[in-house]
């Protein structure tokens, strides 16, 4: 789908249906102080693929910010990516 207002009404229920599931898994795997919830709807927003939307969902805590990404575009991983999959997996699965 290019569009949110493309979704049928099962799609969109889905969709928000799997954003809540995310965000309480994020919960559960990571107990940040909050969840910002975005959603890419063009390839001007950063939906590079075209007629393709998409959520995000990252956890935050308080005072998680730092000059890196606006200085060096550098990004830190504080985890492997395996051990994020294995936690979000066993989230999902309570």
């Amino acid at each position: 789908m290019e569009a949110l207002t493309d979704l049928t009404t099962q799609e969109y229920e889905e969709l928000w249906q799997l954003v809540k599931k995310t965000v309480q898994s994020l919960e559960v795997a990571y107990n940040p102080d909050g969840i910002n919830v975005g959603l890419n709807q063009g390839k001007a927003a950063g939906a590079g693929i075209p007629e393709h939307l998409h959520v995000h969902c990252l956890p935050r805590w308080a005072g998680d910010t730092n000059f890196s990404t606006t200085v060096a575009g550098a990004r830190v991983l504080p985890e492997s990516l395996t051990d994020t999959w294995t936690r979000l997996r066993e989230a999902w699965n309570k």
